[in-house]
């Protein structure tokens, strides 16, 4: 099967896209990325931006970027095991009610969600 060229660069150039982005939201304090332990804190206003739909793609983004990270570090990259995903709530009182961090699921891009 044989590939367009102009389609191939345009996933190569949004995929760059994405990966640069979450990088930013890491320097910017959005996204804190816990290596060694597998776990990512999301701030809440970004958690609660999603629907169903897009917090899936969030996560497969901070799973993929997690095994940048691990492979960047010369950690090893487990293949099965799950990313724990935070909520930060921050200190003060939110429309959620909740305060501090609130430990919120893992995911795995094949076996999918587990509440814990």
């Amino acid at each position: 099967m044989k590939v367009g060229t102009r389609n191939f660069k345009r996933q190569v150039k949004a995929g760059i896209e994405k990966i640069t982005a979450l990088q930013q939201w890491v320097d910017d304090g959005i996204l804190v990325m816990n290596q060694e332990e597998r776990k990512v804190s999301v701030h809440y206003l970004v958690w609660h931006l999603w629907n169903n739909r897009g917090l899936i793609k969030l996560c497969n983004a901070l799973y993929f970027h997690m095994n940048e990270l691990l492979v960047i570090d010369g950690l090893p990259e487990e293949k099965e095991e799950f990313l724990t995903i935070y909520v930060d709530y921050g200190d003060k009182d939110n429309e959620y009610g909740k305060l501090g961090v609130v430990k919120m699921l893992l995911f795995h891009p094949k076996k999918g969600f587990e509440q814990v």
